[in-house]
């Protein structure tokens, strides 16, 4: 098991309570309503790794610079994180080179004229983005952070079944190296069946809730699961100051 005394999602008194029961590698998997925070949360257990182990930080929905203009609102350097962002690059090695085409098509060009009109950069063979993913993973040989914010477009592009394996790989890999792991997920865009599949794979499974409360929102995190310890399972509420998540008095 890991100290108690390590970050993990970069609240000290939820950390405090969860390390001891983790493995040194460890996987968790954050379902969010929307509006709860699971971008930010994401964001706060990168850095938590900081300055301990690499920090990878892979987003699908946010541009790169929007996310760490993020980091920076909330005092947190960017630098040290590794950004990876898997929607740009599917809309560069996928969607772009077939806008492309179609527009080329238009102009009642041939096959043959389209393939020479191909950018030298745009590869022939298909684009796997699970598979462009799988290849930096395997690179991590050593202790690491990464974070996937989120799954919520790979379910668009592919089965449940594919996603929950690909979430399996990234458990493997960080029980062999030591490494920390936490991918996002919106409820919405799972159904009962899903939700299990995904909180199955998960050493930790979170669900971030955000309510309405008058004039404002009441932010909760619940642990739903801690592998072996359903005695560990809490709900908590949630403040938001100018550094991230904190537990409220």
């Amino acid at each position: 098991m890991t100290t108690s005394d390590e970050p993990l999602l970069g609240i000290p008194d939820i950390d405090a309570g969860l390390m001891p029961y983790l493995p040194p590698g460890c996987l968790i998997v954050v379902i969010g309503t929307p509006g709860s925070g699971s971008h930010l949360l994401a964001k706060q257990f990168a850095q938590a790794g900081i300055g301990s182990t690499p920090v990878l930080y892979y987003t699908t929905s946010e541009r790169t610079s929007d996310a760490q203009d993020a980091f920076r609102s909330f005092h947190w350097d960017p630098e040290p994180v590794k950004f990876g962002n898997l929607s740009d690059d599917y809309y560069r090695r996928v969607l772009e080179p077939q806008m492309e085409v179609s527009r080329l098509r238009e102009r009642g060009l041939r096959l043959e004229d389209l393939r020479n009109a191909r950018r030298p950069e745009v590869p022939l063979a298909p684009y796997s983005l699970v598979g462009r993913f799988l290849n930096d993973l395997a690179l991590l040989d050593s202790p690491f952070r990464l974070v996937l914010d989120s799954l919520d477009f790979l379910l668009e592009l592919l089965e449940v079944p594919d996603v929950v394996n690909l979430v399996r790989q990234i458990r493997s890999r960080t029980q062999l190296v030591g490494g920390k792991a936490m991918v996002t997920v919106q409820q919405a865009s799972l159904d009962n069946r899903s939700s299990a599949m995904l909180e199955d794979v998960a050493d930790l499974g979170i669900t971030l809730r955000s309510e309405p409360n008058g004039a404002t929102f009441d932010h909760t995190l619940e642990v739903r699961k801690l592998r072996n310890h359903p005695e560990q399972t809490q709900i908590r509420k949630l403040l938001i100051n100018d550094s991230g998540f904190h537990i409220a008095p």
